[in-house]
C-alpha cells in the first residue's frame, strides 16, 4: 500500500519535471526528405556551380576533351585570378545564356 502511495505521489511529480524542460529543437529536414538517405552534404561554390551548369543543362557541365572536369576548370580559373567565373552567380543561373553574365575580369 505504501508503495503504491509513493507512486502516486511521486508520478505528478515527474509529469511536472518534465513539462518543465526546454521544447526540444526541431532539427532541419535533411536535402532528402528525411527519406533516410546519406546525410546532405555542403558542396564548395565551384561544386554547387558545376552542379547547377548540369541541371540546367549547360555544356560547360561536362569535361574538356583533355578530361578536366567542371569543378577543376572552375578552380584553375579561380585560382587564376585573372578572370571570375562567380561561382555563387552560377549556382543561381536559370539559363544557360545567362553564364556569361556571372564571368567578370579582373582589372590591373
Amino acid at each position: 500500500m505504501k508503495l503504491v502511495l509513493a507512486v502516486l505521489m511521486f508520478a505528478p511529480v515527474v509529469m511536472a519535471c518534465g513539462a518543465c524542460r526546454e521544447t526540444p529543437v526541431t532539427p532541419p529536414v535533411p536535402a532528402d526528405g528525411g527519406a533516410g538517405g546519406a546525410p546532405s552534404v555542403v558542396l564548395e561554390p565551384c561544386e554547387r556551380a558545376c552542379q547547377r551548369l548540369a541541371e540546367v543543362g549547360c555544356p560547360e557541365a561536362e569535361p574538356t576533351e583533355e578530361g578536366a572536369s567542371c569543378v577543376d576548370v572552375c578552380r584553375n580559373v579561380q585560382d587564376s585570378e585573372a578572370v571570375s567565373l562567380e561561382p555563387e552567380c552560377v549556382a543561381k543561373l536559370l539559363r544557360c545564356e545567362d553564364l556569361d553574365g556571372c564571368v567578370s575580369t579582373a582589372t590591373p
